[in-house]
């Protein structure tokens, strides 16, 4: 890892996506099982939120944006080989660097990304990751 201070994008990507890349780069992708559309509001005004349902993984698309990938399965496994289940100590271990919010119930580490103020929050269930999302900040 070349900068210690957040993770390197290609051990964070996931099927070699990021949010904060245009909603074309989806075309490298398997095809998604479903989508589901919803509506909501910051402080850049109203939004429809896209997302489109993988095998091991949601995709979230806000202005032609991927705005947020959200693993939940198991069977997939993240940097360094993380992956849901996982003993909190191990992930702490292998990630190396201190994350930016650290609380009983989560971990959010800062990705190496040219397109904005990216993140990877791990969620936490008695000590065992229960979900790992990579989001972008947006408005």
């Amino acid at each position: 890892m070349g900068d210690d201070t957040c993770l390197e994008s290609s051990l964070a990507a996931i099927s070699g996506l990021l949010p904060g890349m245009n909603k074309s780069s989806l075309n490298k992708t398997d095809r998604h099982i479903s989508t589901k559309i919803t509506t909501g509001e910051d402080d850049g005004g109203n939004y429809e939120a896209e997302t489109y349902h993988y095998k091991n993984y949601d995709i979230t698309i806000v202005r032609d944006l991927i705005d947020s990938i959200l693993i939940t399965s198991p069977e997939l496994l993240w940097a360094q080989n993380i992956k849901i289940g996982e003993d909190r100590n191990v992930v702490e271990r292998y990630l190396i660097l201190e994350p930016v919010v650290n609380d009983k119930d989560s971990s959010q580490y800062v990705i190496c990304s040219d397109v904005g103020d990216v993140y990877a929050i791990l969620r936490y269930q008695n000590n065992k990751i229960k979900s790992i999302e990579l989001a972008i900040e947006r408005p």
